[in-house]
């Protein structure tokens, strides 16, 4: 009588396994001696046990992961450093918003509190892009409104270089600068 090479039953002359283990291999389940050690398909003289661990825990990695992952770290270490590299780049020069270093620059004298209440007291007391006025702010985040440098120099005070927008904005209009630049010149001018 011949047996079925996955589980030793006796079965008939004519196949390699018996019902139950041939339906199993059909739909995709391993048969668990096919999967370990010398009887895995991918085994090559024993590289498959090579063990690896992180570079800043120590914790073991699994095989499959240290071939995803090239910097030889897990998973939490991982996120760890690349958030350090990004934080890292985030800041001076690396930033996206760098423009030689003008944001250290000191604001001219003649950028006081008076130019400002009268900037806002132009553009009466709303921002420019939410028309929030200055009422809700100073409810929100108990501050005036801001007011911005429609070109971004510091040094430039004139009345047509200068609007009224809400935290948030001013905020937002920091990147993209040509775009915020050209809409506030025309709504100005407009």
């Amino acid at each position: 009588m011949k047996k079925c090479i996955s589980c030793k039953k006796s079965i008939s002359f004519y196949a390699k396994r018996c019902k139950i283990c041939s339906n199993k291999s059909r739909i995709g389940i391993k048969m668990k001696i096919n999967r370990f050690g010398k009887n895995n398909p991918n085994y090559k003289d024993g590289r498959t046990n090579k063990k690896y661990y992180c570079i800043d825990c120590g914790k073991q990695l699994s095989s499959c992961y240290t071939y995803l992952n090239k910097t030889k770290r897990c998973r939490k270490c991982c996120t760890i450093y690349l958030y350090k590299i990004q934080k890292l780049k985030a800041k001076g020069k690396y930033n996206s918003s760098w423009i030689d270093g003008r944001s250290f620059e000191p604001y001219t004298s003649k950028f006081t509190e008076q130019l400002k209440d009268q900037i806002r007291k132009r553009d009466n007391h709303k921002c420019r892009l939410c028309n929030k006025t200055q009422q809700q702010e100073l409810i929100n985040l108990k501050k005036k409104l801001s007011i911005h440098h429609i070109d971004y120099n510091k040094q430039n005070c004139k009345a047509n270089n200068l609007i009224t927008t809400c935290s948030k904005c001013n905020a937002k209009i920091n990147f993209n600068r040509d775009y915020w630049f050209a809409y506030f010149t025309y709504l100005i001018e407009g």
